[in-house]
C-alpha cells in the first residue's frame, strides 16, 4: 500500500537537485557510483531533440524515496522508441513506490511510445520481476566482467604489439591538450560511426551528431587521454579503445567504445589497443586503495567477448535489457 503522504514531484534541476539524485542513484547502484556533477553533465550532454523528464517520490520529511526518468532513447533514430529508469531507494521497497511512479510515467508517454526499454542486472530478482509484471520481456543480455587492473601483465603482448609496428601499425594516446585532441576527434568519430551497425543487439543504433559526441572530451574530470588509445597506420585512424575514470568511485575504470575499421580488422589491433590502454591505466592511475578495476560490458554475441578472458577479464552479473513493446 503507498503511503499517502508521498507526493510525486517533477524534478527541477539545481545543485540540490543533483545531490539528491546522486545519492538516490548510489543506494540502488552500489556497483556503478556517480556524483552529481556526472549526473548533470550526461544531463547536458544529451542530444537536444532527445530530452530526459523526471518526476520524484518524495515522503513527508522531503527525502527521496524514488525517481523515474523518461525520454526518447539516445541511440535510436525511432523517436517513438523510449527509454525508462525506476529507481526505489533500498529503504522504502516493497510499498507501492516503484508502481505509483511506473503508473505516473506510463500514463504520460502513452501517447508518445510505441516502446519502452529499461534494464536490471541479472542478480537483482525484484527489479526482473517488477518489469515482468509489467509486461516486460527481456530483449537482451550483456555478460559483464571485470579486471583486476594491478595483476594485468602487459609483457604477454609485447610480440604482437611489434609485429603490428613492423607491419605499420601504431598505437598512440590522445593528445594532452585539446588543440593536440581536435584533429583526431573526427578521424575517431568516424571509426566509430563505422562500426556502430556491427554491434550485435545494436542494429537500430545510430551514431551521435559529431558536434553531440564530442562533448564528452570537453572539461570532463573522467577522461584521461592516456588511456584513450588510437591505432594508425599511413596516417589514417583505423582503431579506437576508450578508459573512462570514475569521479564517484576512484577504484573503478569504465571501458568505453573499441572498435576497429572493417578493412583492419582479424589482424589483432582491437586486442593491442585494449593492452595498451589496460597498461597506460597501471601507469597513469597507479595503486588504489582497494585496488583498480576495470568494468566493461558486451552484448551475448559480440566477438569483442572474446578478446575480454583472453586478456583477463573475469565475468560479474550480466545486464539484463527489457522492452515493453506494443500497446502501452
Amino acid at each position: 500500500m503507498v503511503d499517502p503522504s508521498l507526493k510525486v514531484k517533477e524534478f527541477e534541476p539545481s545543485d540540490q537537485a543533483y545531490a539528491d539524485l546522486a545519492v538516490l542513484h548510489n543506494a540502488v547502484w552500489v556497483e556503478d557510483r556517480a556524483t552529481a556533477s556526472w549526473l548533470r553533465r550526461v544531463d547536458r550532454e544529451r542530444p537536444a531533440d532527445r530530452p530526459i523528464h523526471r518526476v520524484t517520490a518524495v515522503g513527508e520529511t522531503g527525502l527521496w524515496l524514488g525517481m523515474v526518468e523518461t525520454g526518447p532513447a539516445r541511440w535510436s533514430d525511432d523517436p517513438r522508441r523510449y527509454e525508462m529508469s525506476v529507481l526505489v531507494h533500498p529503504e522504502f521497497r516493497r510499498r507501492g513506490v516503484g508502481g505509483r511512479l511506473w503508473n505516473h510515467a506510463m500514463s504520460r508517454i502513452r501517447a508518445r511510445a510505441d516502446a519502452v526499454e529499461g534494464a536490471t542486472t541479472e542478480d537483482r530478482v525484484a527489479s526482473v520481476a517488477f518489469l515482468e509484471a509489467r509486461g516486460c520481456r527481456c530483449l537482451a543480455r550483456e555478460p559483464q566482467s571485470e579486471l583486476d587492473v594491478a595483476s594485468f601483465d602487459a609483457s604477454r603482448w609485447r610480440d604482437r604489439t611489434a609485429r603490428l609496428a613492423a607491419d605499420g601499425v601504431t598505437l598512440e594516446a590522445l593528445g594532452h591538450t585539446a588543440e593536440d585532441r581536435e584533429p583526431l576527434l573526427r578521424p575517431i568519430w568516424k571509426v566509430f560511426r563505422e562500426c556502430l551497425p556491427d554491434i550485435p543487439g545494436r542494429a537500430e543504433e545510430v551514431a551521435l551528431p559529431f558536434d553531440v559526441w564530442r562533448r564528452s572530451f570537453d572539461a570532463n574530470p573522467d577522461f584521461v587521454p592516456e588511456m584513450h588509445i588510437i591505432a594508425r597506420t599511413g596516417g589514417r585512424v583505423v582503431g579506437i579503445t576508450q578508459l573512462w575514470a570514475s569521479q564517484g568511485d576512484p577504484s573503478v575504470l569504465y571501458t568505453g567504445f573499441t572498435g576497429v575499421a572493417r578493412d583492419h580488422r582479424q589482424r589483432g589491433i582491437a586486442t593491442a589497443l585494449k593492452v595498451r590502454s589496460i597498461r597506460a591505466a597501471q601507469q597513469t592511475i597507479g595503486a588504489v586503495k582497494g585496488g583498480l578495476r576495470i568494468k566493461t560490458n558486451n552484448e551475448e554475441s559480440n566477438p569483442m567477448l572474446s578478446i575480454k578472458p583472453a586478456v583477463g577479464f573475469v565475468a560479474v552479473e550480466g545486464r539484463l535489457i527489457f522492452e515493453r513493446p506494443g500497446e502501452l
